[in-house]
């Protein structure tokens, strides 16, 4: 995981050369909602958002973090997201 900015990336390891790949696969930003839907225990807990646990608040942060960064994708001259992100984060 990388933070470019304010921005949270999630970035691919190459099988082939085991280095890590500047890129982000769409499929992605389902990886945010299954974070915090995971707080929650698939809706099977209430949660006291407020007053979360250690791990649960990194799933929270994590998971946000990430929804937010592909939203932010959205915000081009068509309002479509890319299917794939390329690019350097240094």
């Amino acid at each position: 995981m990388l933070v470019v900015s304010r921005f949270l990336c999630l970035l691919n390891l190459s099988f082939r050369t085991w280095q890590i790949d500047p890129k982000q696969d769409h499929l992605v930003c389902f990886l945010g909602g299954s974070l915090i839907l995971g707080v929650t225990e698939g809706g099977r807990r209430e949660v006291e958002w407020s007053n979360l646990d250690t791990r649960d608040m990194e799933d929270f942060v994590v998971g946000k973090g990430i929804i937010e960064s592909c939203m932010k994708t959205h915000e081009t001259a068509t309002l479509a997201n890319p299917y794939l992100l390329e690019g350097n984060p240094s």
